[in-house]
């Protein structure tokens, strides 16, 4: 075959329609219906073809259809109307973030699930930092966000005859998204990283969403090889060398890439571990640019000036030679040597300023690498920052075992002060889980909050619901979407208006998912009659339930099918039937979650269950929000407490939906008993067998006994009224709680805030609040050891071995310190309950009369205080002794703990 020469024609868009191109370079319309509706009107069956892709439609339109969409009056009225919406939301001045501080923040994530037409994205983690961004760019913050552009995504899911998962491979061309390179003074911005024996480039795409950019590197350039172009191919794939590359893309190459494009954050924030290197990155900036240079390169720039204002930096070598001659030579520089900043000294800046968010419940879903790795890749490091190897590979190990791995989230952990899991319970596991980080210290006590996921309500809401919302709650609804008072203006909407607009949705999912199931069947090469079949699958009168997510073994997918004979009679019903609809992926290299796939795609495949339960292949953004607006209940089975938050049963009520779950993640602290339904709400924990086996009774009472027949009740013979009401109560407890306007604004105040502000005093006057605090640790570090409480008892006056409710309890205690002042120390009573061996529900409380006992030796004290009384029963304390600081920000921040 001769060679081709290939060549792209795209249409010249007429000066009516201009505007469409800023609308569509910037990802706004992703939450904006209006705007969608334009660029669908253009072409539908490019729109569809296109996967939503505004960019591509622009490029595919046909000439002629643009010349006469650009004379049409009422599209062009509708254009201006649209257009004006997207300025006014750009300009607005009366933003949350425009009522604060505006501190800058950088949000770091490993991936963004903005849109199904930019595939960027797994799974949860990406569609909650996509959901964060737009919150934050809605909320008006001085935001910006980091990533890596994977040229093939994550993997797109075929489903084969057999039911077996196939990865294809995704190929995402630039030119078609919405992305512009990053230029400086019109050069395209490259960032270096340096990796063994050699620099890998990355190019910088901005993405522009609203009012806020995500910056995403990218290796493929010319400058690196074959290999390195790679890096940032594809999304969790490769071996744990790729990774280790990935994650020094983003965590190093992200600070470089803002530095350069001249974005300084005052807060650093990272969401989950594959961006810790930043840390290391942070640290090393500001120990260079704070440097003491060599007394000689002092001397040569500055030798005809009597005083050192050098434009470079500080000098090194000055304050620790100690010969008469230099000391009375460099009394003029030593101002400026105190403004030198060491590696302690940078990791107090650093942390203080970095939030850290975790989303695992378990230690293997996080990132390590073996020593090995770590020395391949950061040799160097320490000597740059004046570490050991030994301590720079402690800031990733739990324990001091030579054989431990390093791990990202113990970095982050340790390089953070501001750390937080996303949900209530799933904080308690993680304060569990990494308790060791901080040895000897109660689980209660280790440093992690919680802030509960939420979902971005415009953009999970049909746009049919943005209007119902209009009409019956006001226009103003997107502003006061986390307002738990507004949203009892549901119960103004008519309940045949509400279920007419649900069985609307519904019927155009059932829709969506024939159209899916079909083109399935036809690439696999089934019958004909199989094919004709589809139209017979899911009915709309019919209680539809929805499961779709990735399909770990934790999520339990096919423990519907625990007892198939059981179902059968469940959804064959002829009165009253229910069917079940299907989707997700597995990790390409998860067999066991393909096997369970399999077996949910055998069971929709068997006939005696009638089609009344699909699986729909290919999971996305977009296969989620038909599923999320048809669905009337939502089924959420995990292991608990696995689910550490999960966040697609909070897209239901949006859409009028209901949540059937486990008590686990964030519907443990949504279900208030009327708003939805719980499995196995009787049991907390236990074995996974045992959770099993309660979990699959429940589950099937549950439906026989409480959805169907209230699904089916309709006392007028038309609206299942007294599901309607639950529809309603769905709303109106959960829509206010469990959306990203809250949990942002919760970032805002409770981490992003209080970072800046520690940020600001570590580096206030030169950094002389962060010097001091590390020279303070170091004190304490070399002096802790020799801390002890030497007695300890309850003082009864008059002997008795109880006490009356009210009075209080005094206690004394004789402690050691050696050189440590009792200013630097806080000696408290730790005490509560006594139940099987262990103090429940503990308080604190300081003990803060000392007393020098100078007889007894150096740096003993007597200190006593009083307990209250406050409740009969057995009760216990500990006394334990922990060092205090003004600056710090943690109370167990130096990990130094000492008990009686």
């Amino acid at each position: 075959m001769e060679s081709l020469l290939t060549f792209n024609v795209i249409p010249q868009l007429p000066s009516s329609l201009e505007h469409l191109r800023e609308l569509a370079y910037n990802m706004w319309w992703s939450w904006e219906p209006t705007a969608r509706r334009l660029f669908r009107e253009l072409d539908v069956e490019l729109w569809e073809r296109s996967n939503h892709n505004p960019v591509r439609v622009l490029q595919l339109c046909h000439q002629s259809r643009l010349i006469e969409i650009g004379n049409d009056e009422r599209y062009l009225t509708e254009l201006k109307k649209v257009y004006r919406a997207f300025r006014n939301y750009l300009d607005r001045s009366d933003t949350y973030g425009s009522l604060q501080s505006q501190e800058a923040i950088a949000y770091f994530s490993a991936e963004y699930g903005l849109h199904e037409s930019f595939p960027n994205y797994s799974g949860g983690l990406g569609i909650l930092s996509g959901d964060h961004c737009k919150s934050a760019s809605d909320l008006g913050l001085n935001f910006r966000a980091v990533g890596l552009l994977y040229r093939d995504g994550y993997f797109k899911q075929r489903i084969n005859k057999e039911g077996w998962q196939e990865a294809v491979q995704l190929n995402q061309i630039v030119n078609h998204l919405p992305l512009r390179e990053v230029k400086i003074d019109e050069k395209p911005l490259r960032i270096s990283i340096e990796l063994p024996g050699r620099l890998v480039i990355a190019r910088v795409w901005e993405l522009a969403l609203g009012r806020i950019k995500i910056y995403l590197l990218d290796t493929m350039v010319p400058e690196n090889n074959a290999a390195d172009q790679l890096i940032t191919s594809s999304l969790y794939g490769g071996n744990q060398e790729l990774r280790i590359q990935q994650e020094m893309v983003l965590g190093i190459g992200g600070i470089r890439a803002l530095k350069a494009i001249g974005f300084s954050p005052r807060v650093c924030h990272m969401n989950e571990g594959h961006s810790a290197f930043l840390s290391l990155e942070r640290v090393r900036d500001l120990i260079q640019e704070n440097e003491i240079r060599p007394l000689a390169e002092f001397a040569a720039a500055d030798a005809e000036q009597e005083t050192t204002t050098h434009r470079g930096g500080v000098y090194k070598g000055i304050l620790d030679d100690s010969s008469t001659g230099v000391t009375q030579q460099c009394t003029s520089v030593v101002e400026l040597c105190k403004s030198s900043v060491d590696f302690d000294a940078a990791l107090q800046v650093v942390a203080a300023s970095n939030v850290f968010t975790t989303h695992t419940p378990v230690p293997a879903g996080n990132e390590v690498f073996s020593e090995e790795l770590m020395k391949a890749y950061f040799a160097d490091y320490p000597s740059t920052v004046g570490l050991t190897w030994e301590q720079f590979m402690r800031l990733g190990q739990m324990s001091i075992d030579p054989k431990a791995l390093f791990s990202m989230t113990i970095l982050a952990l340790r390089t953070s002060r501001f750390a937080n899991a996303v949900s209530q319970l799933h904080g308690e596991v993680s304060r569990r889980l990494w308790q060791g980080v901080w040895k000897d210290v109660p689980a209660e006590e280790v440093p992690i909050t919680s802030i509960t996921n939420g979902v971005h309500a415009k953009t999970w809401a049909a746009g049919e619901f943005h209007e119902l919302y209009e009409k019956y709650l006001g226009k103003d609804w997107e502003d006061r979407q986390s307002d738990p008072e507004f949203w009892r203006g549901v119960i103004d909407i008519p309940d045949d208006v509400l279920w007419q607009l649900h069985q609307t949705l519904k019927q155009r999912s059932i829709d969506f998912m024939r159209e899916r199931i079909r083109r399935q069947r036809v690439r696999n090469g089934e019958p004909p009659d199989e094919v004709r079949h589809v139209n017979r699958i899911l009915n709309t009168d019919v209680l539809t339930i929805g499961f779709a997510r990735r399909f770990a073994t934790y999520k339990r997918g096919a423990l519907l099918f625990s007892d198939p004979e059981r179902l059968r009679r469940i959804i064959t019903n002829r009165e009253h039937p229910v069917q079940f609809v299907f989707a997700g992926k597995a990790h390409p290299v998860d067999e066991e979650g393909k096997k369970i796939i399999q077996e949910v795609y055998q069971y929709s495949r068997d006939p005696q269950f009638e089609g009344r339960i699909i699986f729909v292949e290919d999971y996305d953004i977009n296969i989620g929000r038909r599923l999320y607006q048809g669905c009337d209940v939502w089924l959420n089975n995990p292991l608990r407490p696995y689910e550490a938050s999960g966040t697609s049963g909070m897209k239901l009520p949006l859409n009028g939906g209901i949540n059937l779950s486990v008590l686990d993640g964030w519907w443990l602290e949504s279900f208030n008993g009327k708003n939805g339904w719980a499995i196995g709400s009787e049991i907390s924990g236990g074995s996974n067998e045992y959770q099993n086996e309660v979990d699959i009774q429940s589950l099937f009472s549950v439906l026989e006994n409480q959805i169907v027949p209230l699904y089916y009740a309709k006392p007028d013979g038309r609206l299942p009224l007294a599901w309607i009401q639950s529809m309603r109560e769905s709303m109106r407890t959960i829509v206010p709680m469990f959306n990203t306007h809250r949990m942002v604004k919760e970032y805002d105040r409770f981490l992003y805030e209080p970072a800046a502000v520690a940020h600001a005093a570590m580096e206030k006057n030169s950094f002389q609040n962060a010097r001091e605090l590390s020279h303070w640790k170091r004190e304490m570090f070399l002096l802790w050891p020799a801390v002890e409480i030497l007695q300890h008892q309850v003082v009864s006056v008059e002997q008795r071995d109880a006490f009356f409710v009210g009075e209080e309890v005094m206690i004394k205690a004789i402690v050691k310190l050696g050189a440590i002042k009792p200013e630097h120390v806080r000696v408290q009573a730790y005490f509560g309950p006594f139940e099987k061996n262990v103090i429940t529900a503990p308080q604190i409380l300081d003990i803060k009369n000392v007393t020098p006992l100078p007889d007894a030796g150096e740096g003993v004290y007597e200190y006593s205080g009083k307990i209250p009384a406050a409740e009969s029963g057995s009760y216990a304390l500990r006394l334990r002794i922990i060092p205090t600081h003004q600056n710090l920000l943690q109370a167990h921040e130096l990990r130094l703990i000492t008990w009686a």
